[in-house]
């Protein structure tokens, strides 16, 4: 099942599950906690996972008893993933719920960059649980919290292993010339160089060629034992195919952009051993796997069963998630967004007010147990915790290649 049809069939039924547990009979709540993100448009497969995240959190905060006794509600809005429209939202979200505890999002940088001053004039402290753009915190603000690594993790992380592995390795580094991919490999490559180790080959590539017959036949003259890849899966699938057709056996190692079917569908011998920086598979996080297992119950429930909200042990979840592809799409974002509100529900309890500025100011002085595990923020906005690993892509069971398990080294 792709992400697309899960999110189908999961739309009704998680939809009536959240009317009904984040707006408890015969209260009417005082603390709320808007998501905004696309809701609308290419990335509302994104957008829906944040509200689903957000939406379990606030249940299970509400069966405990809410904050400080009063119920959770969340708010929805949406972004469709433009700037623009973004700050619009933020502007009217404000205006209309001043005593706001906190926003979860934006989903992009855009978006996230236009409306956080906003939130920041109106007292409101705004949490993305994914936005991986390192300008977001270049300029601290004090309502900015970021609980997703920045892209810089992916390259440092990435060298990192390398060096570890191979202490005499030979590298080359390619980029799509992207500020995500050139930043990743610059990165990758100054991390290296802390290392001891000096690439061989760096060049940057152009995004949607249909072969790199050329540059792979530079690469495989330069003998490299490892390449690095700042870029996304289409030219990662490209350049290995041309590089082992050029005789090289390097390892591709690439960001969590390999994370597609596109990278998937390649045949083993072609990229099995590729090393990627990802974040870790719910398979990995008992309490993803718990959450996953309520949402994948919400998506399967019949007629007859769409009333029950049990989850499934985690036992009986495990091989369905597997199946059904929804952990890699699924996992980082909803449990970060489970997560982020936690942390704000957590940070208020703590210091008994919803004052914006002091509940970030909290989250940024103390850890707050999360789904996650404990999270603190440093005085830039940027979680103090594991949130990403190096993994290699292996064949599976079903010789369709993987990564989930295959974790490779230490994680940031």
């Amino acid at each position: 099942m792709t992400y697309r049809t899960l999110r189908t069939r999961l739309a009704a039924p998680l939809a009536a599950a959240a009317l009904l547990a984040l707006a408890p009979a015969g209260a009417e709540a005082q603390v709320r906690i808007a998501v905004v993100g696309p809701q609308t448009g290419p990335l509302a497969a994104f957008g829906a996972m944040m509200e689903t995240g957000a939406a379990l959190a606030a249940e299970a905060i509400n069966a405990r008893g809410g904050i400080a006794g009063e119920p959770l509600e969340i708010l929805v809005r949406d972004d469709i993933g433009d700037p623009a429209r973004a700050r619009t939202v933020a502007g009217a979200l404000v205006a209309d719920e001043p005593e706001l505890l906190g926003v979860i999002g934006h989903l992009t940088a855009g978006p996230s960059l236009e409306a956080a001053p906003l939130y920041a004039d109106a007292g409101i402290p705004m949490i993305t649980p994914a936005v991986t753009e390192p300008r977001l915190t270049e300029e601290p603000a004090w309502n900015v919290l970021r609980l997703a690594p920045s892209d810089q993790v992916q390259g440092a992380l990435a060298a990192q292993a390398v060096a570890q592995a191979a202490p005499a390795a030979r590298v080359a580094i390619v980029h799509d010339k992207t500020g995500f991919g050139k930043g990743a490999a610059d990165v990758f490559r100054a991390t290296l160089e802390e290392a001891g180790i000096v690439d061989v080959l760096y060049e940057g590539l152009d995004a949607g060629e249909p072969s790199y017959r050329g540059l792979a036949a530079r690469v495989a003259a330069a003998e490299p034992d490892f390449v690095y890849l700042g870029g996304l899966a289409p030219e990662a699938a490209l350049l290995l195919r041309d590089l082992r057709a050029a005789g090289s056996r390097a390892r591709l190692v690439g960001t969590d952009a390999l994370a597609s079917p596109v990278f998937a569908n390649l045949d083993a011998d072609v990229a099995g051993g590729t090393w990627m920086t990802a974040a870790p598979a719910a398979l990995d996080n008992p309490a993803a796997t718990t959450i996953a297992g309520v949402i994948l119950s919400q998506a399967t429930a019949t007629g007859e069963s769409a009333e029950s909200t049990a989850a499934p042990s985690p036992a009986s979840v495990l091989p369905i998630l597997a199946a059904e592809d929804v952990i890699e799409t699924l996992h980082p974002v909803a449990l970060r967004a489970y997560a982020a509100v936690e942390a704000l529900a957590d940070a208020a309890s703590a210091i008994g007010t919803t004052d914006g500025e002091a509940i970030a100011a909290r989250l940024r002085e103390a850890p707050v147990d999360t789904a996650l595990g404990p999270v603190r923020f440093d005085a830039a906005g940027e979680v103090e915790m594991p949130l990403m690993a190096v993994h290699e892509w292996r064949p599976g069971p079903l010789g369709a290649l993987d990564y989930v398990g295959n974790r490779v080294g230490g994680d940031e």
